[in-house]
């Protein structure tokens, strides 16, 4: 019966929009929170601009090497989409997903090539296999590593505290709050939802009640 809901859903979904307040509960239930699991279109209807995306965007443009690290559902993939123009644009090399891959030395051998061609290069990896990749570039780049150390001590979360001199950026996505008041995106959070759910208010006495 689940099967054929779903079915029946997407063949609907592609006929016509989806209901918003449809969307929201998908949101909500498990796996369909992540990006991956995403079309484009249900991206957009997510997507508020951060300025961590106009500093990928800036450094991609720079050459610059970005690890994007933190736990899985902090938003490494939707970043990455968000971002695919420039990307595509400057030719960076991507990596989207560390746990697709069985061994690092490929990996390494990759980014200590776009260092040496001065290369850009996007990489998104959760914190232990992060580890385990510096555990390998420390032992074919030395000081690539240690560079990717002092990095990680001055990781960026919402903006650049201090100039970046080095090829190397650290993106910390786990210490991101979208919800802190200080950085003035509570506000468009509420009406991005707000906005998703008003055409559904007509059908919804509770929901416009609300």
């Amino acid at each position: 019966m689940t099967l054929m809901l779903k079915a029946l859903f997407w063949g609907i979904y592609k006929e016509v929009a989806m209901s918003k307040i449809d969307f929201i509960k998908k949101l909500y239930n498990g796996k369909n929170c992540y990006s991956d699991h995403m079309s484009d279109d249900e991206l957009n209807l997510l997507h508020i601009t951060s300025n961590v995306e106009v500093l990928i965007k800036e450094m991609l443009s720079k050459g610059k090497i970005i690890f994007l690290t933190g736990n899985p559902g902090d938003g490494k993939t939707f970043v990455i989409k968000a971002v695919e123009a420039a990307i595509s644009e400057y030719d960076a090399y991507v990596e989207k997903d560390m746990n697709n891959i069985s061994g690092y030395d490929s990996i390494v051998k990759d980014i200590l090539q776009c260092y040496k061609d001065q290369r850009p290069a996007i990489i998104a990896v959760n914190e232990y296999p992060f580890m385990q990749l510096c555990r390998h570039i420390k032992n074919k780049a030395p000081d690539i590593y240690k560079e990717i150390v002092d990095a990680k001590k001055s990781a960026i979360t919402y903006s650049i505290s201090q100039p970046l001199t080095g090829r190397i950026a650290l993106i910390d996505l786990n210490e991101r709050n979208l919800l802190d008041a200080d950085r003035n995106l509570l506000g468009e959070l509420i009406d991005k939802f707000i906005a998703l759910i008003s055409e559904d208010t007509q059908h919804n006495k509770c929901l416009e009640y609300n």
